[in-house]
């Protein structure tokens, strides 16, 4: 006995609603793809509050004489504004990972100021790029050891201010 496979017709529409669900499936992975690009998923205004946050931490580590008490609270400022960003639409999503980076630059120049200060810094460790790397991936430190605390410092802020000033771009949309 051969198992009943229904009817051509049954195949028929099982096949169109297949291609047909396909067919939904491809056009929203575009659309969603092409939301941002089109200008149409714009962030939201939390996602806004958190780039001023970290705007505000880029001005004041560039400032001349910049203070580790004043640099570390508005990192924090803009960590919790960061954490507390609604990401609703792609445009969100985006903004979300660029400020993940440039916190994470900020966040290793306040470890290795903060174990400039605490006289933890050691060549072994901190002064050697690889623990940069291993600390904080995104971030790029230059290669040529040893590392003092001012090139550390300044890598982080270069690294951090260029993807701000994209993050800034993606806010102002």
């Amino acid at each position: 006995m051969t198992p009943d496979l229904g009817t051509p017709k049954k195949n028929r529409a099982w096949l169109m609603y297949l291609g047909g669900l396909g067919v939904i499936v491809v056009i929203a992975v575009v659309v969603t793809t092409l939301l941002p690009a089109l200008g149409l998923a714009k962030p939201g205004n939390s996602g806004r509050a958190a780039v001023a946050a970290a705007a505000d931490v880029d001005r004041v580590l560039s400032s001349a004489g910049s203070d580790y008490i004043l640099f570390s609270t508005t990192l924090r400022v803009a960590l919790v504004a960061h954490n507390n960003m609604v990401v609703a639409n792609s445009g969100d999503v985006e903004l979300d990972h660029l400020l993940g980076s440039v916190l994470d630059c900020y966040s290793a120049g306040r470890e290795a100021w903060q174990a400039e200060l605490e006289n933890r810094w050691s060549p072994d460790t901190f002064a050697d790029p690889e623990f940069w790397r291993a600390a904080h991936p995104l971030l790029k430190a230059p290669k040529l050891a040893p590392l003092t605390l001012n090139v550390v410092l300044e890598a982080c802020r270069a690294q951090a201010a260029r993807t701000l000033a994209n993050a800034i771009k993606l806010a102002n949309k």
